[in-house]
């Protein structure tokens, strides 16, 4: 049994009980391990995780969507709906990681993202590189960016 058909029986036996987290956890791994998850078991993933989209926190949203990004997976309209929402909902929360993996799946999917998830990502950045010390980038100068924008 491969470590892969073990985490599917697994996730069969257990879905029920999956938290957003594990959704995301799961997708994160067979992207990692560069798997090929089977149809059935990517469209129980995604139902899973678009029931358990409220309790999402910001590295589930961002582990979620890089994972199916990254497995080729192409999320229903709904799915990318709730992980848009609950991304502007957490922006706050991310961390440069977070952020530039949203976008780069998002990306990759050839998802169009909305108008309010792109502004709170924007946000977020800005606000990450004005927190981030002078001397973090070598060599790099960030342009200015207007209080208002902040």
């Amino acid at each position: 049994l491969s470590l892969s058909q073990a985490l599917r029986e697994k996730t069969v036996e257990s879905i029920d009980a999956f938290s957003a987290q594990n959704v995301a956890n799961v997708l994160w791994a067979l992207a990692t391990m560069n798997a090929e998850p089977d149809e059935e078991w990517v469209a129980l993933l995604c139902r899973r995780a678009s029931d358990t989209s409220e309790g999402c926190r910001g590295r589930d949203v961002a582990n979620l969507l890089w994972g199916m990004a990254t497995l080729g997976v192409t999320p229903s309209e709904e799915l990318i709906g709730k992980m848009s929402a609950q991304a502007v909902q957490k922006a706050h929360t991310f961390g440069t990681k977070e952020v530039s993996c949203t976008l780069s799946a998002l990306e990759t999917m050839k998802v169009e993202a909305h108008p309010s998830l792109l502004e709170a990502m924007r946000r977020q950045a800005v606000y990450l590189a004005d927190a981030m010390p002078s001397s973090g980038l070598p060599g790099c100068s960030l342009p200015e960016v207007a209080e208002d924008e902040r």
